[in-house]
């Protein structure tokens, strides 16, 4: 089976993808998929095994974020966890996902630091921000015409403002709560929540999956390819469907170049943590309040 092939399952079977279709055309077979994908993939790691080493590293990844995925599943029937998350309050629920991200975040530097031991391997360092983007032609963007440190800054309010409409827009209509004053005394919370949510996926996705992968494919593949995972997991988000997917996957491919670009993850991590301020704010808002 060529290196291709395999890394095209490993991502499929990290994304949440095949779910997605499940529930679409039979929900009953859902319980079943998360561990037949995390049984594939470790029968995938055995048969690639004497091949290419970067291709095990991203395997290895998927692996431990599928396990941990099962582990998530598993510790929230736990009578003890209801109990220290059983109030439906902004902070619990917020608080709960968190503290079971920081254990897939633990899972996946730990396989980063034992597979390549150098943290400038995996981009885990502030990058260089005065690097200059690379042209996109279709956002506008010149060779030599903007650095990261200004384009990380620029485009982070941007994307933020698009995701306060699309937010706005998919889950209220436009009714913006009355009492949304009550906001302000949350919003300690919600920048320290962003803060980590936003290290968190950078993690995991960037640090983990995308850095994995650019040692397989070529950039523009391995950008394009962590994007989509990265898009096709906020399919259940804020906003959610079709369109968040879209958008975080656009969000995911921008990031991504950013960290390929100056080789770290500040830029990135201005960016997204600049977006997840805007999308705690409005779940705050709309399902709190």
């Amino acid at each position: 089976m060529g290196d291709r092939i395999i890394v095209f399952l490993f991502a499929i079977a990290v994304s949440i993808l095949p779910e997605i279709l499940v529930i679409q055309f039979d929900p009953s077979i859902l319980s079943w998929v998360l561990p037949l994908k995390t049984v594939i993939v470790l029968l995938l790691l055995f048969l690639s095994r004497k091949k290419n080493r970067s291709v095990i590293d991203f395997g290895l990844v998927c692996f431990v974020l599928l396990l941990f995925q099962l582990f998530s599943d598993k510790i929230q029937t736990l009578n003890l966890w209801k109990e220290l998350f059983s109030k439906n309050t902004f902070i619990d629920v917020i608080g709960a996902s968190l503290f079971l991200k920081s254990f897939s975040v633990i899972l996946v530097l730990a396989v980063l630091f034992i597979r390549l031991k150098d943290r400038r391997a995996f981009f885990l360092t502030k990058g260089n921000l005065d690097v200059y983007a690379s042209e996109v032609k279709w956002l506008g963007i010149d060779a030599n015409w903007v650095t990261w440190k200004k384009l990380a800054l620029v485009s982070g309010i941007l994307i933020s403002l698009g995701t306060f409409m699309g937010t706005v827009f998919t889950v209220t209509g436009f009714n913006i709560p009355k009492n949304a004053g009550e906001l302000l005394k949350f919003f300690p919370y919600i920048l320290g929540f962003a803060l980590l949510n936003s290290l968190f996926e950078g993690i995991v996705y960037r640090n983990g999956i995308l850095a994995t992968l650019s040692r397989i494919l070529p950039q523009e593949k391995a950008i394009l390819t962590g994007a989509l995972i990265f898009g096709v997991a906020h399919y259940f988000g804020a906003p959610g469907g079709i369109i968040g997917a879209i958008m975080a996957s656009f969000l995911g491919w921008f990031m991504g170049r950013s960290v390929l670009e100056t080789k770290g993850i500040a830029a990135a991590w201005l960016i997204h943590f600049m977006q997840d301020t805007v999308i705690f704010s409005a779940l705050y808002l709309f399902n709190f309040l």
